[in-house]
C-alpha cells in the first residue's frame, strides 16, 4: 500500500498517478479479504470498492475532459 502510493507522488502524469495510486489502494481490498468473516468484512471490502470505483471513474472522466481541453495530461508543482 504505502509503496503504490510513494510512487504516485513521483509521477507528473494524472493518468499514471491515479494508476499507481490504484495499486496502492489494492491493500485495502486485500485487507477485507483476510479478515473477510461475517462480521462485516466480506461486506466492508464491497462497499470500498463500490466507492472507490464510482470515484475513481469519476475522477478519470475529469482527467480525461481536462486533456482533452489543455491537450495534456501533465502536471508540475
Amino acid at each position: 500500500m504505502i509503496l503504490g502510493n510513494l510512487i504516485a507522488i513521483t509521477q507528473t502524469s494524472m493518468k499514471r498517478m491515479l494508476a499507481y495510486s490504484s495499486i496502492g489502494q489494492t491493500g485495502y481490498v486485500i485487507i477485507g479479504i483476510i479478515v473477510g468473516d461475517s462480521n462485516g468484512g466480506y461486506a466492508s471490502m464491497i462497499t470500498y470498492m463500490l466507492f472507490y470505483i464510482s470515484m475513481n471513474l469519476g475522477t478519470f472522466s475529469c482527467i480525461v475532459l481536462s486533456g482533452l481541453h489543455t491537450r495534456t495530461d501533465k502536471f508540475s508543482f
